[in-house]
């Protein structure tokens, strides 16, 4: 839900003629998910104790990394449909 929103928000802000708001939506876009899996990672961390499971955590840091690909990927076609 969180990328959908963020996409929203980028796809928005590419119509913006300045292109300076798109960057910043861009890093907006990654500083929240980034905060949002930094969160729910502690928040596992802290409730699971010492029985907390290391490839769990790092298996979610892989599934963001393949969300910000697919999702630059997804903006990326969209600014080149726009520019053409």
């Amino acid at each position: 839900g969180l990328s959908i929103l963020v996409f929203l928000i980028q796809k928005r802000s590419a119509q913006n003629p300045n292109p300076h708001a798109f960057v910043r939506s861009v890093i907006a876009g990654m500083m929240i998910k980034m905060f949002a899996v930094v969160i729910a990672v502690l928040i596992y961390v802290l409730s699971a104790g010492d029985a907390y499971d290391k490839k769990a955590v790092f298996i979610s840091l892989l599934i963001y990394l393949v969300y910000l690909g697919a999702e630059a990927s997804a903006i990326s076609k969209e600014i080149r449909k726009k520019n053409v």
